[in-house]
Parts: structure tokens; sequence; C-alpha cells
């Protein structure tokens, strides 16, 4: 009995890390990190994705502006996240 107990104890413990370490913040960052190569898929799978129809894919090219900092909150110490950085 003791070791179903402690199985499930294991067992909670590794949801747990998996929801909040993985899930929150390693998968994001990746995501972030990979960028378009992040919705890669094979030539065959696209090919069938636009026979099907079930395409909705654009030729559209990504332009990323350099990193810059805004100036404005440089200067006052109020630094916002989605504000400081632009990339």
């Amino acid at each position: 009995m003791l070791l179903i107990k402690a199985l499930g104890v294991g067992i909670a413990l590794a949801i747990i890390l998996d929801v909040t370490i993985v899930r929150t913040l390693l998968v994001p960052a990746a995501m972030h990190l990979l960028g378009r190569w992040n919705w890669y898929a094979p030539e065959p799978l696209v090919r069938l994705w636009k026979k099907s129809g079930m395409s909705d894919l654009e030729e559209t090219t990504v332009q990323r502006q350099p990193f810059t900092r805004n100036r404005r909150h440089a200067r006052s110490g109020d630094v916002g996240i989605e504000d400081d950085l632009h990339i």
C-alpha cells in the first residue's frame, strides 16, 4: 500500500513539474526562438493540405526589425516588458 501511495505522489509531482516548468516556460520560449521554423511542415504534407483545401497558407515574408530600446522608458526608469524591447 505504501508503494502505491509513493507512486501516486511521484506521478502527481511529475505532472505539476510538467505543467509549470515545461508547458508554461520552456515551450513558449522555444517557440519564440524558433520563429517561422516552429511552423515547418514537410513538402508532402503541404501538398496534401493544398490538395484537400485545408490550407490557409500564404506566401508571406516575415521582416524582423533590429533590436532597439525604447528611449522613452530608458530615461524615466519605468520599463514595461512589452514596450521596452522591440525585436
